[in-house]
């Protein structure tokens, strides 16, 4: 169940720990630039507006149905990135 929260949790809480962190695991990420931050925070925006506020204004399904159907997504989206990643890893693609 855990695994479906795996992109969520990528988009959500991993990037800005990362940019805070200044690191993403034992690599050292510099001090993003201008521009950098720019594409970071527009990447950011467009992802809130292509997957939240897009289909909110216009399909004409329920607030609810809309949360249902985005959830059901991220958890097989989810899923999906996680056994990639653990087949990868057992078969040594480190």
């Amino acid at each position: 169940m855990l695994y479906g929260l795996l992109g969520l949790k990528s988009v959500l809480l991993d990037d800005f720990q990362s940019i805070s962190a200044g690191s993403i695991g034992p690599v050292s990420i510099s001090n993003l630039t201008r521009q950098e931050k720019a594409i970071f925070w527009g990447g950011k925006l467009f992802w809130l507006a292509y997957f939240i506020v897009l289909p909110a204004v216009c399909s004409h399904h329920s607030w609810a149905a809309l949360a249902a159907l985005w959830l059901l997504s991220e958890a097989v989206a989810g899923w999906i990135l996680a056994f990639m990643f653990q087949v990868g890893f057992h078969l040594g693609m480190k």
